[in-house]
């Protein structure tokens, strides 16, 4: 949970703990590992990456993940690639 923490939350300009809006490539692939992982087998946290708002430098990191969370959902939760 750290490590998603991590990689999604920046401190704004007034010194507040905020979610990013801009994911690079590199952490889309660190993001895309951690949702593969069993112990993350609900996807938490997943649904906050796709917002609107958020933007990927590669932009196949985004349909990735959405395509993790529907994989997901249609197992009716608990399940990993």
């Amino acid at each position: 949970m750290s490590r998603f923490v991590h990689l999604t939350m920046q401190q704004d300009e007034n010194g507040e703990i905020v979610w990013k809006t801009w994911i690079s490539r590199a952490d889309g692939e660190q993001l895309k590992t951690l949702f593969e992982r069993k112990e993350n087998r609900h996807l938490i946290g997943a649904e906050l990456l796709l917002r609107n708002n958020v933007e990927y430098e590669e932009s196949k990191q985004r349909q990735d993940i959405y395509e993790m969370l529907k994989v997901c959902i249609e197992k009716g939760g608990g399940c990993h690639r």
